[in-house]
């Protein structure tokens, strides 16, 4: 209950020496709007940010688990983006709707994400290639998403390269 119901708080960046947010920490803090969490944040406990403003969560891949209800009866929440794989309470966004949950494609069974009522839609996100071999020409460019495609949540925006050796010459074929 560090900060627990400071009306006057309304934005928080953690030091990179936080690895955990305990109980309650900042529940009922009803202007917290805004959270930075660092890269070296592990656990975030129990109702840790319950009946806050936040808006927008972007959790770092380092987070190994949300505790019981850390985001619940957060009505300003709109969206969450779990940038690793969570262990996520089943109740972690309990009294909160319309919620866009984007989480790593193949963890989406990490998150509750509340009755249907709620409106609450799980987004998975991940990049998938084409399971066909690329083969180009010497000197020719290619889609290495053809065949594939690209999931994001808004606004991350993606651009790639691939800068590559020939794995194989066959009669002019590089492959």
């Amino acid at each position: 209950n560090a900060f627990a119901n400071r009306g006057t708080l309304t934005s928080v960046k953690l030091p990179s020496t936080i690895a955990s947010i305990n109980t309650a920490a900042f529940a009922g803090c009803a202007n917290l709007a805004t959270i930075d969490f660092p890269n070296t944040l592990r656990t975030i406990g129990e109702r840790a940010f319950e009946a806050t403003s936040i808006k927008d969560l972007w959790l770092p891949a380092s987070i190994n688990s949300i505790g019981s209800r850390a985001f619940a009866s957060c009505s300003s929440l709109e969206r969450v983006v779990a940038l690793g794989i969570h262990e996520v309470a089943s109740d972690v966004l309990a009294g909160c709707t319309n919620v866009s949950i984007y989480v790593p494609s193949g963890s989406e069974n990490t998150w509750n994400p509340g009755l249907p009522s709620d409106n609450n839609h799980l987004m998975p996100y991940g990049i998938f290639l084409s399971e066909e071999p690329l083969a180009i020409d010497a000197g020719q460019e290619a889609d290495l998403l053809e065949g594939g495609n690209l999931q994001a949540p808004d606004p991350i925006e993606a651009s790639y390269s691939y800068a590559a050796a020939p794995l194989s010459v066959d009669a002019g074929q590089v492959s």
